[in-house]
């Protein structure tokens, strides 16, 4: 069991991982909703969005300026550079051989599902990753190839908010056998509200979580 070698750690601003296993792998954890039907059994659209990297620094150009004059392969080098830099340097920092994404994905009334990947970091390169689309399909968004196979998901580079995307196809990976069930246990309205509103109510609750699904599983 991993229960009892696991570190939460707090995550400030943003910082790569939430859970750390000394010395061998770190987390980030990320909580996606998905789309369902009436009868809450999973249809084929995406996930909602999830946050992998903010903050475009670094080129000399503002992100606006280079989506004016359509420099999109040097906007997914940036973004590419950026996200690589970030991994690279919780592994330093932490001592860690791996890092994953572990996905909560919040399906219907009777159930959710958790998933994880394992980061190629050394995959991460500008030579790799291109953009999806021709340039006068691009409008606020740069779809990228090159990070995840797109039966699973999809990346964008999200203009307005300045920020690297993931969405996920979260019937895909049911299918397809990557994803854990866990049955929900739907709170009323009024436990949800106080949820939401308290973050140290909702941070303990998500480790509480968490915790359960380490304890019986391996990853």
């Amino acid at each position: 069991m991993l229960s009892s070698t696991i570190i939460t750690k707090g995550k400030t601003g943003s910082y790569p991982i939430d859970i750390l296993k000394q010395k061998e792998w770190g987390a980030d954890v990320k909580m996606l909703s998905c789309k369902v039907d009436k009868n809450n059994i999973l249809t084929n659209g995406d996930s909602r969005e999830t946050s992998l990297a903010q903050k475009f620094v670094g080129t000399g150009i503002s992100l606006d300026d280079m989506f004016k004059q359509e420099k999109y392969q040097n906007i997914i080098n940036g973004w590419t550079s950026i996200w690589k830099e970030k991994l690279i340097n919780v592994k330093a920092e932490n001592s860690i051989d791996k890092v994953y994404y572990f996905f909560f994905l919040r399906g219907g009334i009777k159930e959710s599902y958790i998933c994880a990947f394992e980061v190629d970091i050394e995959s991460i390169h500008t030579d790799t990753i291109t953009q999806r689309d021709e340039n006068k399909d691009i409008k606020q968004s740069v779809f990228l190839n090159g990070v995840i196979d797109e039966k699973y998901g999809n990346f964008k580079i999200y203009k307005a908010k300045k920020r690297l995307e993931l969405r996920l196809k979260p019937k895909n990976l049911y299918d397809d056998g990557f994803l854990v069930t866990i049955p929900t246990q739907t709170p009323n309205k009024e436990d949800i509200y106080q949820l939401v509103q308290d973050e140290k109510k909702f941070d303990e609750y998500m480790r509480e979580k968490l915790g359960k699904f380490l304890d019986y599983s391996e990853i």
